[in-house]
C-alpha cells in the first residue's frame, strides 16, 4: 500500500477543523445556549468522517469537461457583415469521483474579443463515479452584439474570426449519503471561424 506522503499535514488540518468546532460548543454550553455534552458525540462522528475524507479517495474533486468537438452549422452574411452564427459544441463530462456527482444548471459562454455575444445552458443528469457522459450545446452568437464590435470588419475582410468559448456545470457529491460537497467543471477554448469555407478551424483547450 503506498503511503501518502501528505498524511501528517492532512490529518493536522482536520484536528485543527475538529478544534474549531469543539471550542464553539465550548463557548455555547458555557453561554447556556446549549447543553453540556450534547454535542459530544456528535462532533466525534464529524471529526472520523472529516478524516476519512483527507486520507482516502472520497475527497471531492472537481469533474472534467472535455470539447469532443465544434461545428459550424450556420454562417449568414449581410451587408459584409455575419447576420447569424450557429455552432454546435459536443461535450464530455468525465467523473474521476469514487461518489456520483449530481450537476446543476450549467452554462456554455461564446465570446468575442472578449465580449460575451451568446450563452446557452447545458443540461446533464446525474454522472456515476468514473463514469462520463456526453451532450451536445448549441450557441448562437447574437448579431446586435456582433455589430457594434469595430473588430468585425477586420476580421471580415481577412476571412477569419476569432472566438473563445467558456463552459462551467456546477454540481454536488454526497458524502456518505449525508454531507453534499460543492464541486465545478469548467473549460475554455479559442477556435477560429474561416469566412471562406465556413468551417472552424483547430480549437485549443484548457
Amino acid at each position: 500500500m503506498q503511503v501518502n506522503q501528505s498524511r501528517p499535514e492532512n490529518i493536522a488540518r482536520t484536528r485543527t477543523k475538529y478544534g474549531a468546532i469543539q471550542a464553539k460548543n465550548d463557548a455555547e454550553t458555557k453561554a447556556g445556549t446549549r447543553l453540556p455534552g450534547s454535542d459530544r458525540s456528535s462532533c466525534g462522528h464529524n471529526f472520523f468522517i472529516m478524516l476519512i475524507i483527507e486520507l482516502t479517495n472520497f475527497k471531492p474533486k472537481d469533474p472534467i469537461t472535455l470539447v469532443d468537438a465544434l461545428v459550424l452549422r450556420n454562417l449568414e452574411i449581410s451587408h459584409r457583415a455575419p447576420k447569424l452564427i450557429t455552432m454546435v459544441m459536443s461535450l464530455s463530462i468525465k467523473n474521476g469521483n469514487k461518489l456520483a456527482f449530481k450537476p446543476t444548471k450549467g452554462t456554455a459562454i461564446l465570446f468575442y474579443k472578449g465580449v460575451n455575444v451568446g450563452e446557452a445552458a447545458i443540461e446533464v443528469g446525474k454522472v456515476a463515479p468514473g463514469a462520463t457522459i456526453s451532450t451536445n450545446v448549441t450557441l448562437t452568437a447574437l448579431a446586435d452584439r456582433l455589430m457594434g464590435n469595430p473588430a468585425v470588419s477586420y476580421d471580415m475582410l481577412a476571412g477569419s474570426m476569432a472566438f473563445n468559448t467558456f463552459t462551467k456545470v456546477p454540481g454536488k457529491v454526497k458524502i456518505f449519503g449525508m454531507d453534499k460537497v460543492a464541486v465545478t467543471s469548467t473549460n475554455l477554448c479559442g477556435f477560429d471561424i474561416d469566412i471562406r469555407s465556413k468551417t472552424v478551424g483547430d480549437y485549443r483547450c484548457t
